[in-house]
């Protein structure tokens, strides 16, 4: 299983959105040009215990209490039968190419002070299902491994 798209909105300063990537990428850059921050995100999403934890006002750019938006796009070209069966519903193919997509979305919520979040999981366009009883969370635990 590897990440081949990743989009990051309002997240610490960062608004990104990368397509193609291939299955060996190293990030590069300055010190405090965000390359920790873009590993949070993806921790975040894909780390059950990680996305447990809420966002705070201070981690949308610049405390704008704006929705924060990351989605990832997983080839999963790698996953045994009983991985398979679990996610069915939600893998879709292409040119040969088993995927799904998993995009978090949190809105801040103003009465507790913190962002909720809302994990989708499915095609983009097809069939996002809603993940808030954890189905699928076991499968993305310890799969990304991020250095």
């Amino acid at each position: 299983m590897h990440i081949s798209f990743l989009e990051i909105k309002n997240f610490r300063g960062i608004d990104i959105k990368i397509e193609n990537i291939n299955n060996i990428v190293t990030i590069i850059g300055q010190n405090d040009s965000g390359k920790s921050n873009i590993c949070a995100a993806i921790l975040k999403v894909l780390d059950y215990n990680k996305r447990r934890i809420p966002f705070q006002e201070s981690d949308s750019t610049m405390d704008n209490k704006q929705d924060i938006i990351i989605n990832i796009k997983l080839v999963v070209d790698d996953l045994d039968n009983e991985q398979l069966a679990i996610l069915h519903e939600v893998i879709h193919e292409n040119n040969g190419e088993m995927y799904v997509y998993v995009k978090l979305v949190s809105k801040y919520n103003g009465d507790v002070l913190i962002y909720e979040d809302e994990l989708l999981i499915g095609d983009l366009d097809k069939d996002y299902i809603d993940e808030t009883l954890n189905t699928y969370s076991h499968m993305f635990k310890n799969t990304i491994k991020v250095r």
